[in-house]
């Protein structure tokens, strides 16, 4: 459980120098990739694996012995579709962008004289958008449909059994 927790505070703290800080702008810049779709996509796969890290540092259990997983793997196909369609908006759409520029704020980061536009909420909402499209992915578009078995009460097979008896021994009372 110890290594759980070091695992939740490193994480959520990358996770918040990721979304509140120009760290990876800055870092893409330094090794002169000025692309904004190589930003947006590595803004969302690195505040992505600090959530799924925290989240699992937080929530996993204890247990060592999985219980099997039961029933015919399905797929819905417009989750799918509409998750992945969140993750592409968020890194190759100016979206986010729009988000901030509406909700007023998109304020200019300034850095050696490089000037990058969208500001801290650009890095949330492009972080916001891949999270709920790839939880749409991961909890709705695959599911286990349980095999429902009903299956009959004992007086009630007694009774068919006895049914069947009386009938294939040429007796006329089937109940």
């Amino acid at each position: 459980m110890q290594e759980r927790n070091i695992i939740a505070i490193i994480c959520l703290v990358f996770l918040l120098i990721v979304a509140f800080t120009p760290f990876v702008p800055i870092m893409l810049e330094s090794m002169g990739y000025n692309n904004i779709y190589v930003e947006r996509a590595c803004v969302g796969v690195l505040s992505l694996t600090c959530s799924w890290g925290f989240i699992w540092a937080v929530f996993k259990k204890d247990d060592i012995i999985k219980p099997k997983k039961e029933g015919k793997l399905h797929m819905a196909p417009i989750f799918l579709i509409t998750g992945a369609a969140l993750v592409v908006v968020a890194w190759f759409t100016d979206l986010p962008l729009w988000i901030t520029q509406w909700t007023g704020t998109d304020s200019i980061v300034e850095f050696s004289n490089e000037v990058m536009t969208g500001g801290l909420m650009h890095r949330v909402f492009t972080s916001l958008l891949t999270s709920a499209g790839v939880l749409l992915i991961r909890y709705k578009a695959f599911y286990r449909e349980d095999n429902v078995v009903a299956e009959k009460s004992l007086a009630e097979r007694e009774l068919t059994y006895r049914k069947l008896y009386n009938y294939t021994h040429g007796r006329d009372d089937y109940d």
